[in-house]
């Protein structure tokens, strides 16, 4: 499994990591003057979580959570991990 199979860089799910569906949907959590501001990415065919999205930028925790649990080869988890980590502020 590549991690990058699953999300780009920013965090944006591309697909669902429990059942590789691309169906994904979100569902707005919060609006602020009018704009969305907070909204939760949901696999469309499992409904599982698998992002969240709030001003302006994808919480990193659910691709790191995806990192640590994955049956990841050749350490890919660890150098996706620490290139996240040495990229300031693109969350």
């Amino acid at each position: 499994m590549n991690i990058l199979d699953y999300y780009k860089d920013s965090g944006e799910p591309i697909k669902c990591l429990h059942c590789e569906s691309e169906n994904i949907k979100n569902k707005v959590r919060s609006v602020d003057c009018g704009y969305i501001s907070e909204s939760e990415v949901n696999c469309g065919d499992c409904n599982k979580i698998i992002g969240y999205w709030g001003y302006g930028f994808y919480d990193p925790e659910f691709m790191m959570d995806a990192i640590k649990n994955a049956p990841l080869t050749n350490n890919q988890g660890d150098e996706y991990e620490m290139r996240l980590m040495q990229k300031p502020n693109t969350f």
